[in-house]
C-alpha cells in the first residue's frame, strides 16, 4: 500500500491513467471533476471514490482558487494505492 497527499494545480494534465492496482481517493479540500470509464463525476470536499484496477480515469478540472466555504484551501487529495 502507498499513501500520498496530492495538491492539484488549477490546470491538471490531460493524462488518462490505467493503473494496475486499485486506488481510493478522498478530496480533502476544493472541488474536482474526473472522468472515470467515460463518465464525468463531480467531487467536493469530503467526497471519496474507489477506482478499481485497469479503470481508465483522468482529472478534468480542479479548483485552483480557494472556495468560499474553504478560505485559503485549494484542491488537496488523499490517495491510497492498493498495490499487490
Amino acid at each position: 500500500m502507498r499513501i500520498e497527499r496530492i495538491t492539484s494545480s488549477g490546470e491538471p494534465e490531460p493524462v488518462l491513467y490505467d493503473q494496475a492496482h486499485d486506488e481510493w481517493v478522498l478530496l480533502l479540500s476544493g472541488e474536482a471533476r474526473l472522468e472515470i470509464a467515460g463518465e464525468t463525476i463531480a467531487l467536493s470536499r469530503g467526497d471519496y471514490l474507489f477506482i478499481p484496477a485497469h479503470t481508465p480515469h483522468r482529472v478534468l478540472q480542479t479548483s485552483a482558487e480557494p472556495t468560499s466555504a474553504e478560505p485559503g484551501c485549494t484542491c488537496t487529495w488523499l490517495a491510497i494505492h492498493l498495490e499487490a
